[in-house]
C-alpha cells in the first residue's frame, strides 16, 4: 500500500512543478511584454447588445473575446493605417 502512496505523491508533485514552471513561464512572457509596452488593459464601451455580439461572433471565430478583439484591432489598424 505504502508504494502506491508513493507513486500518486511523486506523480502529484511531478505534475504540480510541471504546472508551476509553465504558469511562471507565462507570467513572464507577460511581465516582459509589459515592460516592453505591449500590453493594454482597455475597457470597451459597449451596451449590452453590442457585448452580446462580440462575445457571440468570438464564439463562431472559435476565439476568446480578448483573441477575437485583439486580432479586429490589428485588422482595423492594417486597412486604417497610412504606412
Amino acid at each position: 500500500m505504502k508504494k502506491n502512496y508513493q507513486n500518486i505523491e511523486e506523480d502529484i508533485k511531478h505534475f504540480v512543478n510541471k504546472e508551476l514552471k509553465d504558469n511562471l513561464r507565462e507570467v513572464n512572457d507577460w511581465v516582459q511584454d509589459v515592460t516592453k509596452g505591449k500590453v493594454m488593459m482597455i475597457k470597451l464601451d459597449l451596451n449590452e447588445k453590442d457585448w452580446a455580439v462580440l462575445k457571440e461572433l468570438a464564439k463562431i471565430e472559435g476565439k476568446t473575446v480578448q483573441e477575437f478583439t485583439n486580432e479586429a484591432v490589428i485588422d482595423y489598424l492594417r486597412r486604417k493605417s497610412p504606412v
